[in-house]
């Protein structure tokens, strides 16, 4: 496209942005002489200052980018710490009675978990404890509803009375995640976790360590025919 140049009041010289860009290939010491318009003002400045001005602006970029990686880095140490530590306790304690405690003391400041409860489907009358219902499948299925789930973990903003089904004895949970456990990939129960924030447990988390939680708990859970009820 063409661009008007204009030499004097009188005279208009109209060239190309080709033209201008072979002028400067061949006169490449003609760029140091451009005067570019300020970002701050009507003042103009040099080529040279203007692209000092953008490299200065590219570096804090990058120093930030840099920082928010180093916090992140941390971050996740800090998370992989508390998994490991709960994890242990879990696999040692082998006492489902225990899990409450160990999930609160482990994950409760690290993962901001404000509530957690266990469901394990029984066939029969309903058996709850604080942090531990035995219940038939079907019938928790139904107070669920939506938030039912038999495969992959579900993670999101819940509802008051949803939060009140699945965390009967916590206040003030936003948001849940609701993770099948299987044994032999029979499902034999749900383990919630939540938070007083509504956006803490959402659909882009990762699930890796509440899947491998759920397979630990799997693991310690007794089996039915060896539980008294």
């Amino acid at each position: 496209s063409p661009l008007s140049l204009i030499q004097s009041k009188a005279c208009v010289v109209t060239v190309t942005i080709e033209e201008v860009e072979a002028y400067l290939s061949e006169h490449p010491e003609a760029v140091l002489s451009l005067k570019l318009k300020s970002t701050e003002g009507s003042n103009t400045i040099s080529f040279a200052e203007r692209r000092a001005e953008a490299l200065e602006e590219r570096l804090a970029q990058t120093q930030a980018k840099l920082q928010e990686l180093i916090d992140v880095s941390k971050d996740n140490e800090r998370l992989f710490q508390a998994c490991k530590t709960c994890l242990i306790e879990l696999i040692e304690s082998r006492d489902i009675n225990a899990l409450a405690h160990i999930i609160e003391r482990s994950l409760g400041e690290a993962f901001s978990v404000y509530g957690h409860h266990l469901f394990l489907f029984e066939d029969g009358e309903v058996s709850a404890s604080p942090d531990l219902t035995r219940i038939d499948q079907s019938k928790l299925s139904r107070q669920m509803g939506s938030l039912f789930t038999t495969s992959a973990p579900w993670l999101g903003a819940i509802r008051p009375y949803e939060a009140k089904t699945i965390f009967p004895n916590a206040k003030s949970v936003a948001s849940a995640a609701i993770v099948p456990i299987r044994r032999k990939k029979q499902l034999i129960g749900l383990f919630c976790l939540g938070s007083a924030e509504g956006n803490h447990f959402h659909a882009q988390l990762s699930t890796h360590f509440l899947e491998l939680l759920a397979d630990v708990i799997a693991w310690i859970t007794p089996r039915a025919d060896t539980v008294d009820s």
